[in-house]
């Protein structure tokens, strides 16, 4: 320690001293070095180890009753985040001095660094010092921040010491520098400008002593406060008053049983601005409230939310609490959620619309209302979700109105037990498709579903059954390297009849006439790929249709691609021609499409053939249109027109068939037998009068034949191309 002083004596006529004046130039005190048990070093507080004072004047004028003392420091070091005080000055105009006893009145402190480039200023304050229990009691008021007002109050005895503050409308960015020594990762993200403080709070702690091993440190520290209009931002991404109307209460208590407690409760009142974290936007409006309530303890090394409260005014309603313990195996150990969410199609307006904005579920519509909760208790998860009057729309390929019923959901491994789900709709679109009028139920567990009984799903006039629907591997990820991962969803079934006409009129095609049916074998769908696993079959115009190898992809996007092969077995032509007005044929037809492929639900390729069954013993005649449309396929028209066979209207046929290969854009035509090199048979007469139809072009181009079967459906005659 280097020490200069000066002490001057003034004396009077009765020769007594009447000012006393002490200068001191620098006090270090290195307390590691004074102590000679080095095991209590590290108990020693840095607060200790590393004050500096400089240039210390101490100046009593005791001729005045009261006493006069003013005492000033050119500087004072202290550790972080305190670092260095400037131009210190305290005044006492009513020093009064009794055995054992001091006490002051004071009416002037100012200190330059304890703000940022500011000087702190008091007037109003007091301080009292008992010799005989040695305690120390300073109390500040009012201590003047800029605009804003900041008392405290110190008591020392003994080895326990207590600060008790009171601070006003403090501006936030003046005492960033300590929030930041404690908190620096928040800290780093809010901005300078904004943010007013008011708090009050109390400090408690007790001073190391190195003889008896005790450690010093803070034992207790409870505060209370509000802030507002504070500024967030966060790497590239930023809110505007995150937090307009804030209010927070921390409690810290440190003790044998309870070391390094904290309980605190944070409450927004009103949130405004607009917030951009992640790529995601939210604008605030104003009426969303937050209440945290959190308890951490080194005990057991655990972190518990007492209480997450989050409110927006007549939208939504969550409570929540959760326990979490950093570091091992399951950091989330127990939480519950419960929620109310009162208008689906505002807080979608409002926020998730903005949150889905860039992804692949943007253009989702919501309505209705959701009410339920979710959580875990040791190794238990289950999930509740109440739905009332749901109607949900996604890019009008998936639409459910007036969903209702209940949904439930646990880990459990097996159904056994797990909580059935009840559900019902009004209807339900899936691309072109709308299904009625519904109820399903079902045990959600694990990553599975599991449908409980067979349901009928109204389909025009007749509907979709289902035997069985299974859905597996629920929330796995797709791996591009592992094809065998995702969600798979499987079903098989039938569909009931249903009207040909209804199908035809909904999908604008030419009227059909009949029933259509079909059977559904194990289906599933995953990686957007939709795999029937057998042979679906199909009743349609007294005959079936057989899809076997059938696939899609995407099907319900407009990329969506098709491959199937088909067998048509026994197909009435009657039925048939009539359904598409292409003039009347009678007989059966058997077919096969092989390599069926459809982009967009238009055809790519495919090798198809249609001809008259072997060994048919149903009446054969075709009428004079159908010769004529058929001529007209087969790049020819009008033959009948230009001979005397027009007198006859119908004529007996042998067998009749056409076949195309599409590739390219080419169908590569040919019929039922050959005729030369350069002509093939389409229909081969029988009997008198006898007439056959050939035809001569060998390839046409796709769009040309779709062109010439239009103008056959809208005009009843053929176009020569």
């Amino acid at each position: 320690m280097a020490i200069t002083s000066a002490v001057l004596f003034f004396l009077n006529g009765s020769q007594a001293v009447s000012l006393i004046s002490l200068s001191i130039y620098q006090i270090i005190i290195p307390l590691e070095n004074s102590l000679s048990n080095k095991s209590s070093i590290s108990k020693t507080p840095a607060f200790l180890n590393t004050l500096t004072l400089d240039r210390l004047q101490v100046d009593m004028d005791i001729s005045s009753n009261p006493a006069i003392f003013h005492l000033s420091l050119a500087e004072l070091n202290l550790p972080e985040p305190y670092q260095q005080l400037r131009n210190l000055q305290f005044s006492c105009q009513s020093l009064e001095m009794e055995l054992g006893f001091i006490h002051c009145q004071g009416n002037k402190l100012s200190v330059f660094g304890l703000l940022p480039e500011q000087t702190a200023e008091s007037t109003d304050f007091s301080f009292n010092y008992s010799f005989a229990d040695q305690q120390l009691v300073l109390t500040i008021n009012k201590i003047n921040t800029g605009k804003g007002k900041l008392s405290i109050n110190l008591k020392l005895l003994n080895d326990q010491w207590q600060v008790d503050f009171n601070a006003e409308q403090l501006a936030f960015k003046d005492f960033k520098s300590y929030f930041k020594y404690y908190y620096p990762e928040f800290m780093n993200s809010v901005s300078d400008e904004g943010g007013i403080l008011s708090a009050s709070g109390s400090l408690q702690g007790v001073f190391a002593k190195a003889n008896i091993e005790q450690s010093g440190g803070l034992k207790l520290l409870k505060i209370d406060g509000k802030v507002r209009n504070l500024h967030y931002s966060y790497s590239a991404n930023d809110t505007d008053n995150l937090a307009d109307k804030l209010s927070f209460n921390f409690r810290y208590t440190s003790d044998a049983i309870s070391p390094h407690k904290t309980q605190s409760t944070l409450s927004i009142n009103r949130i405004k601005g607009e917030l951009l974290q992640n790529n995601i936007y939210l604008a605030f409006t104003g009426k969303e409230k937050l209440y945290l309530k959190l308890l951490k303890s080194d005990i057991n090394n655990f972190l518990k939310f007492n209480r997450i409260k989050l409110t927006i005014d007549k939208l939504l309603d969550v409570e929540a609490s959760a326990e979490l313990k950093p570091g091992s195996d399951s950091v989330l150990q127990d939480f519950h959620i419960a929620y109310t969410l009162n208008d689906l199609q505002s807080f979608n307006s409002l926020y998730l619309k903005n949150i889905l904005e860039g992804t692949e579920y943007e253009g989702l519509l919501l309505e209705g209302k959701l009410k339920g909760f979710f959580g875990r208790c040791g190794r238990k998860i289950q999930l509740n979700t109440i739905l009332k009057e749901l109607y949900l729309d996604f890019n009008q390929q998936i639409a459910v109105t007036n969903l209702n019923g209940e949904l439930n959901w646990n880990n459990h491994k097996n159904s056994v037990q797990s909580p059935v789900s009840d559900i019902n709709w009004e209807e339900i679109q899936l691309a072109e498709l709308l299904f009625g009028t519904t109820q399903l139920k079902f045990v959600a567990f694990s990553d599975q579903v599991k449908l409980l009984q067979e349901t009928d799903i109204p389909l025009f006039d007749g509907a979709l059954h289902i035997n069985s629907l299974k859905l597996k591997r629920l929330g796995e990820p797709v791996s591009e390297q592992d094809k065998s991962t995702g969600m798979i969803i499987g079903i098989d079934g039938l569909i009931k009849p249903v009207s040909l006409k209804l199908i035809s009129e909904h999908f604008n095609w030419p009227l059909l006439d009949g029933k259509f049916s079909a059977v559904i074998p194990e289906t599933t769908y995953t990686r957007h790929l939709l795999t029937v696993g057998g042979a679906m079959m199909m009743r349609v115009f007294d005959g079936s249709i057989i899809f076997k190898d059938l696939k899609i992809e995407h099907p319900l996007d407009d990329s969506a691609r098709f491959f199937a092969n088909i067998d048509l077995l026994n197909l009435d032509l009657k039925s048939l021609t009539k359904t598409f007005n292409f003039g009347e044929i009678e007989g059966r037809m058997a077919g096969k499409i092989r390599n069926l492929e459809l982009y967009n639900w238009s055809p790519v390729a495919f090798n198809t053939s249609f001809r008259t069954p072997k060994n048919d013993k149903s009446r054969h005649r075709i009428s004079q249109r159908a010769i004529d449309n058929l001529s007209s396929l087969g790049g020819a028209s009008g033959i009948l027109s230009r001979s005397f066979l027009s007198v006859f209207e119908t004529f007996r046929y042998a067998k009749i068939g056409l076949s195309c290969r599409l590739k390219n854009n080419i169908c590569y035509m040919d019929g039922v037998e050959p005729k030369g090199n350069n002509a093939y048979y389409i229909v081969k007469g029988s009997g008198l009068p006898r007439i056959d139809v050939m035809g001569f072009q060998k390839t046409v181009n796709w769009e040309v034949l779709i062109n010439r079967l239009k103008n056959i459906q809208s005009a009843n005659e053929a176009v020569i191309e």
